[in-house]
């Protein structure tokens, strides 16, 4: 036996009114073969159910229960995304991390033992390694800056022991040039010197650059630049302000701490300003600048003089 299910509808005056339960009617209403079905005029709805569809249901149900079993079977359990802990994967990064840095450390030691091995000089012994101090002079010269001292002793010192390459190179300014000056540069420039080796020559270089070969080439300085220097590792260049512009081209070469043309050389310069209050470096580029810029062009001129005032001390009087 068929049942019919009965929905409840309004009408348009919000009245209610059941749905007729005959089978018959559903019949003649064309309801019986669709399960859930609507009234053409939109004024009905009604669920159709028979006993069959239970029995159906269960069926259906007993064999996905089945297929599912089946599959689970098959496929075994089921993987999670993650299988093990985050904190097993943190502890991996931090060993993969400790191993990095250990094989890091071990080629930075083969680098130092090879380079050592090439450059045994580069790196003096303790018990090898030189001093270059001037308290005599810094006691006799009170009056003076005690950067002064300091700067001749660590560039120097640099030089001698072969922790550097690069060239020292220093220029003294000073407001006017009078012995007094000139009696203390001569000074240090001979215990500069002396704590290379006291039996070397030292260099000089002043009519160099103001001969006629150097007012045409430049490149002959360089060449006497060179020739001194073997003789010695220092050099004096007394008087910025008499070496003409073509001429001073060549300091472009001498005092460039980059690309040296010799190794552990110290090169001493000496330049007369107007007045030596204010920051030193500034003083000496500006003194310079006024120099040379009719001579050269900007784009040579500003690089040279970067080279030449690399380390600016004030002499004072």
């Amino acid at each position: 036996m068929k049942d019919t299910y009965n929905l409840r509808s309004r009408s348009p005056m919000g009245n209610s009114s059941p749905i007729s339960s005959s089978p018959r009617l559903a019949r003649r209403k064309g309801y019986e073969h669709n399960p859930l079905s609507i009234d053409p005029r939109g004024e009905h709805e009604q669920f159709y159910h028979s006993e069959n569809d239970d029995e159906d249901f269960y069926q259906l149900s007993s064999r996905l229960k089945t297929a599912n079993e089946t599959r689970d079977e098959i496929s075994g359990p089921e993987i999670p995304l993650r299988s093990k802990p985050i904190e097993n994967h943190k502890l991996f990064r931090t060993k993969l991390s400790s191993q990095m840095y250990a094989f890091g450390g071990l080629v930075l030691v083969l680098f130092c033992w090879v380079y050592a091995k090439n450059c045994p000089e580069f790196q003096p012994p303790l018990s090898t390694v030189k001093t270059c101090k001037f308290q005599k002079l810094q006691q006799e010269y009170s009056e003076q800056d005690k950067y002064l001292w300091m700067s001749l002793e660590t560039g120097l010192e640099n030089v001698i022991n072969k922790k550097t390459y690069s060239p020292a190179i220093y220029l003294f300014i000073y407001r006017k040039h009078t012995s007094k000056e000139m009696v203390l540069i001569n000074k240090i420039i001979n215990r500069a010197s002396e704590c290379f080796d006291p039996s070397l020559k030292l260099g000089r270089m002043n009519e160099d650059f103001t001969s006629e070969a150097a007012l045409e080439d430049y490149g002959t300085a360089i060449e006497k630049y060179k020739t001194l220097i073997t003789e010695g590792n220092v050099l004096l260049l007394v008087g910025l302000n008499d070496i003409p512009a073509t001429a001073a081209r060549a300091l472009h070469s001498i005092c460039d701490v980059h690309n040296p043309l010799l190794n552990r050389v110290v090169v001493f310069l000496t330049l007369e300003v107007q007045s030596i209050e204010g920051k030193p470096i500034e003083i000496a580029e500006n003194t310079l600048l006024n120099l040379w810029k009719r001579k050269i062009k900007d784009s040579e001129l500003f690089p040279l003089v970067s080279r030449v005032t690399d380390q600016v001390v004030v002499v004072k009087r």
